[in-house]
């Protein structure tokens, strides 16, 4: 089972579709992290789910539901342009987006700015967001 990462939004912004699977974005969630702090920009990883699942949730799912955390669309949109910008602007880029897979930093530069592209969208409606998994 493979896992994604896609932007929710509240209220939901009709017509507004993610068109990436973000997995680039999971795969690199350590990366990311550690990246943006040495970059001193905020990491996108801050948008996920972050709390501890407790021992005794027998329903993974419903426990998610739970989530009640929603953060300004242009937040996230700030974090995620500031992130691409630094990737692109990293003279060693390709040697570490790359390491596991030839195409890693295409196809997360790829994702970034779709994600970008709907936190934009989402900001000019006032939504406010959070990024999923599934």
């Amino acid at each position: 089972m493979s896992v994604d990462v896609h932007p929710e939004f509240s209220p939901p912004v009709r017509g507004l579709v993610f068109q990436a699977e973000g997995k680039s974005i999971v795969y690199n969630e350590r990366r990311i992290r550690t990246f943006s702090k040495k970059q001193g920009i905020r990491p996108i990883t801050d948008f996920f789910d972050n709390r501890e699942m407790p021992d005794d949730v027998d329903d993974v799912d419903e426990w998610s539901e739970t989530r009640t955390d929603w953060y300004p669309a242009d937040e996230g949109l700030k974090a995620v342009q500031s992130l691409a910008q630094a990737i692109r602007s990293d003279p060693k880029a390709a040697e570490r987006w790359n390491k596991d897979d030839p195409d890693g930093l295409e196809t997360l530069l790829s994702d970034l700015d779709e994600l970008a592209r709907c936190l934009r969208e989402a900001a000019k409606r006032g939504a406010k967001f959070r990024l999923g998994a599934g």
